[in-house]
């Protein structure tokens, strides 16, 4: 039972380090509130912060259009 409790911890802290790790790649790249799903798919931070970075360059790409 202990060894369950702890890694419902263990996740749940995983989960709330993914949610801060999209806010923060959010507000870096000004990307919205609806794009911290999108962010949250991805398993690492390395992979999310890319993610970040292409959807920024997109917008970016299609507002000069």
């Amino acid at each position: 039972m202990a060894d369950t409790a702890r890694e419902a911890d263990q996740y749940g802290q995983y989960l709330q380090g993914q949610m801060l790790e999209a806010e923060m790649l959010a507000a870096k790249h000004n990307l919205g509130v609806g794009d911290l799903a999108e962010l949250r798919k991805h398993q690492n931070p390395e992979s999310m912060a890319a993610a970040a970075k292409q959807m920024a360059d997109n917008r970016s790409r299609d507002a000069e259009l």
